[in-house]
């Protein structure tokens, strides 16, 4: 599994990929992995990737929503294309997001940031 994590995010630290070459991410990889954990500062939720419906890549790339049978994703923040390409190779095991995090921040190149994930049950509504 491949680690990565935004640097001070949500205090854990941070660690680079298996080559020491790519930015810190918010996101765990790992491939081929039957589900997917979104962790926010007071709750995580794992679902089946087999519950997957549909994906959308919204507000100029800031905003990437999810629907699953039972659930619907939201995830914001900046740098989002790594995440959004891992998603639908069914390979990200975790995302958690940045506590505290801002979504004005300039990043370094392919530096991925969640500043939030809101998680929305089908009896919420959407």
């Amino acid at each position: 599994m491949k680690r990565h994590h935004s640097q001070g995010g949500n205090g854990r630290g941070g660690s680079p990929n298996a080559q020491g070459s790519l930015p810190f991410q918010p996101f765990e990889i790992e491939e081929g992995t039957p589900t997917i954990t979104f962790t926010t500062g007071d709750q995580s939720l794992t679902l089946a990737y087999h519950h997957f419906l549909e994906m959308r890549w919204e507000a100029r790339g800031t905003r990437i929503a999810i629907g699953f049978s039972d659930y619907q994703i939201t995830i914001e923040g900046t740098g989002l294309r790594r995440l959004w390409r891992e998603i639908q190779l069914f390979n990200v095991r975790e995302i958690e997001e940045c506590q505290g995090a801002s979504g004005e921040l300039e990043l370094a190149g392919g530096q991925c940031l969640v500043g939030s994930i809101a998680i929305r049950s089908a009896e919420e509504g959407v």
